[in-house]
């Protein structure tokens, strides 16, 4: 047997000794913080300053202020927003009453890192799409947490990848829950840049969908793009083609992003035991026409869904393999079109938005800076 030389082993303890102080130096160096030297002190960021309740917003006061940039602290990024999309679920602090002060708005964008408060590396220059769910990404600059950024592809360009997060991850998340419960779904809203993602998606992942439009124009829209089963709920007979389609394809699923008198409709629609999320309130009311008769005997289910939430239940697996496949369709079936706007005009763009004075078919609507 051979004899172990002890100074054999002394000397490979130093030498792991060293090369593990030499990597932890290197990451230390590495990972330092750092800023950009054309970062501003200043920047100009959205603010709502008088809130209103749901279905007042233009009441609502907003503003433009010149603030301080920033800072990152250890695990965050410095961004500098290139764009930020308007999501319906930006509006929280337009009817946010219960504030004492100013809030920012927007929950994601893209950009450039142009700072680091330390503990985070090779992200220094790199474009990126981010959710931020304290600072706002309708500003100029903003901070978040790294684990919260996605460094986009080299073909994308960096505005175009403001919607890389909200609407493809919910996208795919719906189409993880309508597989999971084997039937087809039903798009409520079909015809806004979400409804559409999702018409091209379900197509790919062999995924049956009603669609439901407002108008008759927006029909012809969704066949243009792949969709098999599209209602207009302007017509006469809608609900009981609704049911038709219902009865005929078994779906038991349900996302509502228009809530109010829509939700009800669709409860009152789906067979026994069916389950409709609701994922927005386009409609500007609560949740109404409710047959509490469905609900208890029937055993129909109206859940809330947010795809945040949603995220941290999945499974690591499941996460990953809808990041991969954002990843790979940004140019393709979670590719967003983009009407542009300004910081300053955003708010007016809103309203209008609102009131229904844009069609629901339009571009995404898009801040850039």
């Amino acid at each position: 047997m051979e004899r172990i030389d002890k100074n054999s082993l002394a000397v490979g303890g130093t030498i792991a000794a060293v090369g593990g102080a030499l990597t932890f130096a290197i990451y230390k160096y590495i990972s330092r913080p750092f800023l950009e030297e054309d970062v501003p002190k200043e920047m100009d960021a959205f603010f709502v300053v008088d809130p209103k309740p749901r279905g007042r917003i233009s009441e609502v006061k907003t503003t433009i202020e010149r603030v301080p940039v920033p800072v990152p602290q250890k695990g965050q990024l410095l961004i500098k927003v290139h764009a930020a999309p308007v999501n319906p679920s930006d509006f929280g602090p337009f009817y946010a009453i219960e504030s004492k002060s100013a809030q920012q708005v927007g929950l994601e964008g893209s950009g450039i890192v142009v700072g680091s408060g330390g503990g985070v590396v090779g992200y220094r220059g790199k474009k990126v799409a981010f959710v931020n769910r304290s600072a706002g990404s309708w500003a100029e600059y903003t901070v978040c947490d790294a684990r919260s950024c996605f460094a986009l592809p080299n073909n994308i360009d960096v505005a175009d990848g403001c919607s890389y997060v909200v609407n493809p991850f919910t996208v795919y998340a719906f189409i993880e829950i309508a597989k999971k419960e084997k039937t087809p779904i039903i798009n409520g809203a079909a015809a806004s840049a979400l409804g559409k993602m999702l018409v091209r998606v379900a197509a790919r992942e062999n995924v049956e969908v009603i669609n439901i439009v407002r108008r008759e124009e927006q029909v012809k829209v969704l066949m243009d793009i792949g969709a098999r089963y599209v209602l207009n709920s302007s017509a006469g007979d809608f609900e009981h083609q609704l049911k038709l389609l219902i009865n005929d394809l078994n779906c038991t699923i349900a996302f509502d992003p228009i809530a109010g008198e829509m939700t009800g409709l669709l409860v009152r629609c789906m067979p026994p035991n069916s389950t409709v999320y609701v994922y927005g309130g386009l409609e500007g009311r609560a949740v109404s026409g409710i047959d509490p008769i469905d609900l208890i005997y029937r055993g129909k289910k109206v859940l809330g869904f947010y795809m945040g939430s949603w995220i941290k239940t999945c499974g690591l697996r499941t996460l990953l393999r809808i990041i991969n496949k954002v990843k790979h369709s940004l140019t393709g079936d979670v590719k967003t079109d983009y009407r542009d706007t300004n910081l300053k005009n955003v708010f007016e763009e809103v309203m209008k938005m609102n009131q229904g004075e844009l069609a629901a078919t339009g571009n995404k609507l898009r801040i850039r800076f």
